[in-house]
């Protein structure tokens, strides 16, 4: 299966998992990939970030659940 599949997979799955808890998430196009491998210490050679969404609840949700 090619690499951008499973990262689709992924995406796909955060997206369903994120609403089953009552969550939101939202893929990031656009991020600074240095930056962001030294955030979660990682080489940027043998490894590096190829996906990063957020996920979380914003006050409405919060209230409108609890």
């Amino acid at each position: 299966m090619p690499f951008h599949s499973v990262t689709l997979d992924i995406c796909q799955n955060l997206y369903l998992a994120s609403e089953a808890i009552g969550a939101g998430t939202c893929a990031i196009a656009a991020y600074d990939q240095k930056r962001v491998d030294a955030i979660v210490n990682v080489d940027g050679e043998e490894e590096f970030v190829v996906y990063l969404a957020p996920v979380g609840k914003g006050k409405e949700s919060a209230l409108l659940s609890g």
